[in-house]
């Protein structure tokens, strides 16, 4: 009973300290067609990206995105300039570190400004969804404040 004990505390323990040893999957900015973009994501299910549209200043975005990212419980910003943003997400329960980063640039025919967001896992393949969610979520937030 007791080696059964001492397993599961290990067990708990190594599994709540293994999500700080992976390191930043945040790709930065790339350029694609004399564009800068978002890194792409990796062939795994564990990163999404998309755009969110920016209805108000395209020049306030970043702050704003950065206002309402440290509203959020466990979020950091790691990386903040006029155009881009890099924040990390820390789940509450076991402490899996999420990479999610913005990017002020044009819709893909150039016209309107957009803000790109890339929300990526920094281990496992799968994440349940959870880039997709929060993604989502960013969103339905930043109505009215982009």
């Amino acid at each position: 009973m007791t080696t059964i004990v001492v397993l599961i505390v290990l067990g708990i323990g190594l599994r709540l300290g293994m999500p700080h040893l992976g390191s930043s999957v945040a790709g930065g900015i790339v350029t694609d067609n004399q564009q800068q973009t978002l890194s792409a994501c990796p062939a795994t299910p564990n990163c999404q990206r998309d755009t969110l549209p920016i209805e108000a200043d395209p020049e306030s975005a970043i702050e704003s995105m950065a206002t309402l990212v440290s509203e959020q419980p466990g979020t950091r910003i790691v990386t903040q300039t006029e155009q881009y943003l890099h924040t990390t997400w820390t789940s509450r329960v076991m402490g899996f570190v999420d990479d999610v980063e913005f990017l002020v640039t044009r819709d893909p025919q150039g016209n309107a400004p957009v803000l790109q967001v890339r929300s990526a896992s920094r281990l496992g393949k799968s994440d349940l969804g959870a880039n997709a969610k929060r993604i989502e979520s960013l969103r339905r937030m930043s109505r009215g404040r982009l």
